[in-house]
């Protein structure tokens, strides 16, 4: 056992484990797929190509987003494309788009945070075909409303129908992610999105920043209710009955990139970025009611964010009642008390046992839920976009503690990650770049697919 932070704030088990090591990146190992590795106690995993590595149209995919299915669907995979296509995958090939908003969109590159970021699909697609995107345009953060071509409108909606719209502060740190789940209990479902918390270094906006501002939609995972009317709040969202807060589910977050639902339980695992020390993952039980202040800007995992590391002005170290050590940093019970809620799960920026290299964007992931790799069941899977390490995360005692493994192995040919996936069976799936960010073009996007080593 290896307390990472040596303040009694988690109980984290590190396994740092040896493998084969992964292909140097000059080309593809013969298999198309990964290293294998077996890494302790979890299963033997790998990857394989699903699409991308190709320079033809068929096999190519330019700055890849994300990859997800349609409820109903399980042979078709569809491919967010920076630039502004949802693309249409099926047996190893694009197929089709199912959408082309690339007129409205910068012209994509490996390194901005602007572009096409998000999908959801309606859990009625099938019968209905709506859908939702998640774009930033470099004047907006917009989420519209789509039906699939060959679906009616009898509803009356128009096409498309914009569902939330917010001016684009900085270019970055727009959060991103899109899903759907039902309300607590098997009630109706909701669309859930988060947005970041406006962008430039340290959340500089207002006394505590746009994260802590319950005014500012920035810095927030949201709730919709996309089968109402606007404003889309749900009547019971925490703060429901305050005129501009309808949407809020919970706040405090610096750049939530990516979030997912645990299929088996409901908790909630929220990836956050974070500053100059600490990436971060979030956490929120089935049980939530929502409301749950996350702590950005005043904290950067389970430190002040006005470390010497990150420069910002916000110090929950001068909060009453609030006691620092040397480092400038609380325990969980502390956090907890001056209401608000610490990380189940963090790593360092600066020699870290879990990712290696030199980490500084983590990339959230999924709980694997599915069946094809026995022995992964319960696990979250999260990578770090900027060195490439990944991780995988069992959290217990209701988001109190959690293990970590490395799973040094898991990126095959990925240079660069930017996103996950998952299908209908809760198979999951890692999106990113064969080549450093700086470097990449439109024929270095690639998806893979994780499977049993």
């Amino acid at each position: 056992m290896q307390n990472l932070l040596g303040r009694g704030v988690l109980v984290v088990a590190v396994l740092v484990v040896a493998c084969a090591s992964s292909p140097g990146y000059g080309g593809p190992p013969p298999d198309g797929g990964g290293a294998r590795c077996n890494p302790g106690t979890l299963p033997a995993i790998t990857t394989e190509v699903l699409i991308g590595g190709g320079s033809d149209g068929a096999h190519r995919i330019a700055f890849p987003t994300f990859v997800g299915q349609a409820p109903g669907d399980n042979d078709t995979f569809y491919v967010l494309e920076k630039g502004g296509r949802v693309q249409i995958v099926r047996g190893g090939a694009v197929v089709g788009t199912l959408l082309d908003i690339t007129d409205t969109l910068p012209i994509p590159d490996g390194q901005s945070e602007n572009g096409l970021l998000g999908l959801a699909f309606h859990p009625d697609f099938a019968s209905n075909g709506r859908y939702f995107v998640r774009y930033t345009t470099t004047s907006n953060d917009i989420i519209d409303e789509y039906h699939a071509i060959g679906y009616t409108t009898e509803t009356g909606v128009m096409w498309p129908r914009n569902i939330y719209t917010q001016p684009t502060i900085e270019p970055n740190h727009n959060g991103g992610m899109l899903a759907f789940w039902p309300e607590s209990g098997g009630g109706p479902y909701y669309l859930y999105a988060t947005v970041g918390d406006g962008g430039g270094a340290c959340d500089s906006h207002g006394t505590d920043g746009n994260g802590q501002n319950l005014d500012d939609p920035h810095g927030k995972l949201h709730r919709f209710d996309v089968d109402g009317s606007a404003p889309f709040g749900v009547a019971t969202n925490p703060f429901a009955s305050t005129p501009g807060r309808e949407t809020i589910w919970a706040y405090g977050l610096r750049n939530p990139w990516r979030f997912a639902f645990d299929r088996g339980t409901g908790d909630i695992y929220i990836g956050d970025v974070g500053q100059e020390q600490w990436e971060e993952v979030d956490f929120q039980p089935a049980s939530s009611a929502g409301g749950e202040n996350y702590g950005w800007r005043l904290l950067e995992g389970f430190c002040s964010s006005a470390n010497s590391g990150s420069g910002c002005t916000s110090d929950i170290c001068t909060r009453s009642g609030i006691t620092c050590d040397s480092d400038m940093c609380i325990s969980s019970d502390q956090i907890r008390a001056a209401g608000l809620v610490p990380p189940v799960f963090v790593y360092s920026h600066n020699s870290d046992p879990i990712i290696s290299g030199s980490p500084q964007v983590i990339i959230g992931g999924y709980v694997y839920r599915g069946t094809a790799i026995s022995g992964l069941q319960g696990w979250y899977l999260f990578c770090d976009g900027y060195s490439g390490g990944c991780g995988a995360l069992q959290v217990s005692g209701g988001g109190t503690s959690a293990v970590a493994h490395s799973l040094p192995c898991l990126s095959g040919r990925l240079r660069t990650f930017t996103s996950f996936g998952q299908d209908n069976a809760g198979e999951p799936y890692v999106v990113g770049y064969t080549t450093d960010a700086i470097l990449a073009g439109p024929n270095d996007g690639i998806v893979l697919r994780i499977i049993g080593g």
